[in-house]
């Protein structure tokens, strides 16, 4: 299990995140919800990632995802 870093974008700021590769995206989704923006999952979330012009796909894990070390991806 290794952990990369990569940066995450909403509507009002970037946060730079470390993350083990093998966390599946919709767990990590979850957890941020709650933890940063304290809000009730009302409506689906998802990351977008910009370099690859694609969403993750929220069942598999980053490492799955394609997704490495200084990736760039967009909270919705």
């Amino acid at each position: 299990m290794e952990l990369i870093h990569i940066k995450i974008f909403n509507q009002e700021k970037a946060y730079d995140v470390w993350i083990e590769e093998d966390c599946k995206v919709n767990d990590f989704i979850e957890d941020v919800i709650q933890l940063w923006f304290k809000e009730q999952y009302a409506y689906e979330h998802f990351l977008y990632h910009i370099d690859e012009k694609k969403i993750l796909v929220s069942h598999l894990s980053f490492k799955e995802n394609h997704v490495i070390h200084s990736d760039q991806l967009i909270l919705f």
